[in-house]
């Protein structure tokens, strides 16, 4: 390999580390709906400047994704947000999909990030580490 190429990807790889961490703080300086999903309940709590504002509040899981989308919703129309982050438990590949959901059986197969952009009409963010 000759020293001109390695150098070119020294520096393309320098510059996707920036590009990443420059993504990263954009997530932090927005307020986020944060959604812990279980199998008995569902917390969410407001994080801004990457600092989390209040008490998470919580409710019932319901029983089906609608219920969800409109417990979230009262979440939504009481605060103003930037973006939704999503936890729950299982195999979410890609950061979007949810492969396998244990506790919550309506969620496997889901698309997260889809669904939170197509439903809640807010980006499903995300942070690298």
């Amino acid at each position: 390999m000759n020293p001109e190429s390695t150098r070119l990807e020294k520096h393309e790889e320098e510059f996707r580390i920036h590009q990443e961490k420059k993504k990263n703080q954009e997530v932090f300086e927005m307020r986020l709906l944060c959604l812990d999903v279980g199998g008995d309940k569902v917390r969410c709590g407001s994080v801004e400047n990457g600092k989390i504002q209040g008490k998470p509040k919580e409710f019932p899981c319901p029983a089906s994704l609608s219920g969800l989308e409109k417990e979230i919703g009262k979440e939504l129309e009481a605060e103003s947000y930037n973006g939704v982050t999503f936890a729950t438990a299982g195999v979410i590949k890609e950061h979007a999909i949810v492969e396998i959901s244990p506790n919550i059986q309506w969620l496997t197969a889901l698309n997260v990030k889809q669904w939170v952009l197509d439903n809640l009409g807010l980006p499903c963010c995300r942070r690298s580490y």
